[in-house]
């Protein structure tokens, strides 16, 4: 949603925007965050129209991979060797 979309729907619902300030009119006591304004905001613009972005982890690096399982080996010595298998 580009920035003049997004203060034509706040001025749509009454609120004024100066910058990066929104101001919410003290009849909407719904309003008490960002996210409120958020929510709002896609609201109006329409969640169809806001894309779909699939979040990818990244592996973890291999420093920490080798320290992890040097862990992981301290952690099984602890272990009484009777019950190790």
């Amino acid at each position: 949603m580009s920035d003049a979309e997004m203060k034509r729907v706040f001025t749509a619902l009454g609120m004024t925007v100066e910058g990066n300030t929104v101001t919410v009119p003290s009849f909407r006591s719904d309003i008490e965050s960002i996210y409120d304004l958020s929510e709002e905001a896609a609201r109006i613009y329409g969640y169809d129209k806001i894309p779909a972005k699939v979040s990818v982890r990244k592996s973890e690096p291999e420093v920490l991979r080798k320290d992890r399982n040097s862990i992981r080996k301290r952690a099984f010595l602890c272990v009484p060797a009777d019950i190790r298998k």
